[in-house]
């Protein structure tokens, strides 16, 4: 079992079998990393400078990128935001993240699983978070999601930090890092040959 809970909520998808995503980029002006495997829409999320993709996979129309701070190691994270997008869920945010609500608390037994939502005030943009603490096979963490609905699809953005006890203006950040994130036009790659 991983040891990061939102990599637990997103297991499903991230098996041996997955496959890389065809286009992630940094883009150091606009100091965002770009998820847009979609054909109307990406995912940009604001970093900070250094921060780098360390993992990206998709599996049946889900994509997951995993993005980690200088330094950063992806086999024991620290800090890490994982993006992950469901091309075609036709869902709310607001369900989505009442669904996750729900079921989190299963996946950490025996721990205790805090949830609280920080934003709901429109159906397709939801921020919540999650704090985990007392499962011995799990670190203590703490966790702010945020879940948009878009043209495409579902995307949800998890900033994961450990331990589970934070201070109000760590929190007061990776609430800031989330809203931050835009869903923008998509940006495709050229074909190969084709001049730029």
């Amino acid at each position: 079992m991983n040891k990061l809970l939102s990599f637990a909520m997103v297991s499903a998808i991230c098996t041996s079998a997955a496959m890389p995503i065809s286009a992630a980029e940094t883009n150091p002006a606009k100091a965002s990393i770009v998820l847009s495997n979609f054909a109307k829409e990406a995912v940009a999320v604001p970093v900070k400078p250094g921060w780098f993709v360390a993992n990206k996979m998709e599996q049946n129309g889900t994509y997951l990128l995993q993005i980690l701070p200088p330094g950063g190691s992806a086999k024991d994270p620290k800090v890490l935001i994982n993006v992950v997008s469901y091309a075609g869920l036709k869902t709310t945010a607001r369900a989505f993240a009442k669904k996750e609500q729900s079921r989190a608390p299963h996946l950490v037994k025996p721990g205790k699983m805090e949830f609280k939502f920080i934003e709901q005030s429109t159906p397709n943009d939801v921020i919540f978070q999650l704090t985990l603490t007392g499962n011995p096979k799990l670190p203590d963490q703490f966790e702010v999601h945020r879940v948009l609905v878009g043209k495409d699809g579902l995307h949800r953005i998890i900033y994961h930090v450990e331990p589970a006890t934070q201070t109000p203006e760590r929190i007061t950040e990776m609430i800031d890092l989330v809203k931050g994130v835009k869903l923008v036009e998509s940006v495709k790659e050229a074909p190969a040959g084709a001049s730029k």
